[in-house]
């Protein structure tokens, strides 16, 4: 085996083993960012003020810490006031947890809408 055959193999091998290394960290942090996602949602059934809304929380962490994990609010609040005390939740669980960290709000207040079409 010549000199060149046994460099394009360890090359080949470590290439495969920061495959691997890639793969088992992607993995890893979809599970935090699962966990992370229960807690939130866990942390909204047990709000009283707003128990039973129809809002998701979803997490995606990055792949390298040192990054903002993102916390995407997505559904239907009747009031503003629901939809601030939803955010002040959310955050408050996030910079307990995170620390750093950017909330995508998506929610949509629908009661104001609909008082004013009608």
């Amino acid at each position: 085996m010549s000199a060149e055959s046994i460099v394009l193999l360890l090359i080949v091998a470590v290439a495969i083993g920061l495959a691997a290394k890639a793969v088992d960290l992607r993995r890893k942090r979809a599970e935090q960012a699962l966990a992370l996602e229960a807690r939130l949602s866990d942390l909204l059934v047990s709000d009283s003020t707003v128990a039973g809304l129809p809002v998701v929380p979803a997490v995606q962490l990055p792949l390298w810490r040192g990054k903002p994990v993102t916390v995407a609010l997505k559904g239907h609040v009747p009031t503003p006031h629901l939809r601030d005390t939803v955010r002040e939740l959310i955050h408050l669980e996030m910079a307990a947890t995170c620390g750093e960290y950017y909330l995508d709000d998506r929610l949509v207040v629908v009661g104001s809408a609909l008082r004013h079409a009608a």
